[in-house]
């Protein structure tokens, strides 16, 4: 059993359990280290029976800047060391603390950057944004290439949406076949 959470809010107190048949506590304890080009921070679970529980404080996570961070999680024990999981953290600015994040993703950035540029209303950083991407190309001048990405992107915005609803316990719609007798 896994529970990461996708996202952190900065400042807020979290917990999870973590179960792992082939290393539970207290023989082995459950390490994190987490990453990213600007930071990296670490912290460990304690042992709840055989399960790992993290809990992290508001005080742990508040200065916890906001961006995307990669994460390994493993155990040890005595002098062994075996990498269990990986995944990626959110790390949401705390909205109380007035500091500007732009916490949309790659995607929506993309498709917000594709649609002024169609507009001929992109900003500096729109176009920045685009040619980072794709080069030096002149990218800004073919319609055609920008329609085809931003559906491209719009497709993994739907995804993203998709994902977001079924960790917040929405059901997803299913396709349903009619089928008339004659």
């Amino acid at each position: 059993m896994r529970d990461e959470p996708g996202k952190i809010v900065a400042g807020d107190s979290v917990e999870w359990t973590v179960q792992l048949a082939d290393h539970p506590a207290p023989d082995w304890v459950l390490h994190y280290a987490m990453f990213n080009k600007d930071a990296n921070q670490s912290f460990d679970a304690i042992a709840d029976g055989a399960n790992h529980k993290v809990q992290l404080t508001k005080t742990a996570t508040a200065t916890w800047a906001a961006g995307r961070y990669d994460w390994a999680s493993y155990v040890t024990s005595g002098a062994e060391r075996v990498t269990v999981s990986t995944g990626v953290f959110i790390i949401v600015a705390d909205p109380s603390s007035g500091t500007p994040f732009d916490g949309r993703s790659h995607a929506r950035k993309m498709v917000d950057a594709i649609e002024a540029t169609l507009e001929g209303t992109a900003t500096k950083e729109q176009l920045d944004i685009l040619k980072g991407q794709y080069g030096d190309r002149a990218i800004e001048r073919d319609p055609d290439l920008l329609r085809k990405l931003r559906k491209e992107y719009r497709r993994e915005i739907k995804d993203e949406n998709s994902m977001n609803d079924m960790k917040s316990g929405y059901r997803q719609p299913k396709n349903t076949k009619i089928i008339f007798n004659k």
